[in-house]
């Protein structure tokens, strides 16, 4: 099971490395796999998804810090309008999380 996940790893890796992120979620994805030289290529980090999320809002929702640091410094826009469509809470909640974590 474990030789299964890592072919699929590998598999995916070389898929992202070869695809070009035309949509919000293919462009979280990258974030995520901390694929930042990828990210450069992508023409709009601001499209959205059919929902109207971003990249940003998706690692937001997801609670995804790590991502959201990565997409931030791509330059995302940090004041889309997605980011109002996220509770309160949760958004203010998030931001203490990433600036906990900037902090080391």
């Amino acid at each position: 099971m474990k030789r299964l996940f890592l072919s699929l790893l590998l598999i995916f890796g070389a898929f992202s490395a070869s695809f070009a992120a035309n949509n919000a979620t293919d462009i979280y994805l990258l974030a995520k796999t901390e694929s930042t030289s990828e990210l450069k290529k992508v023409e709009n980090i601001d499209v959205v998804d059919s929902d109207g999320n971003t990249a940003l809002c998706s690692a937001i929702k997801y609670d995804d810090v790590g991502a959201y640091n990565i997409l931030k410094k791509a330059g995302a826009n940090t004041e889309h309008k997605c980011i109002k469509k996220i509770p309160r809470e949760q958004y203010k909640t998030f931001l203490q999380k990433v600036a906990y974590a900037n902090k080391s």
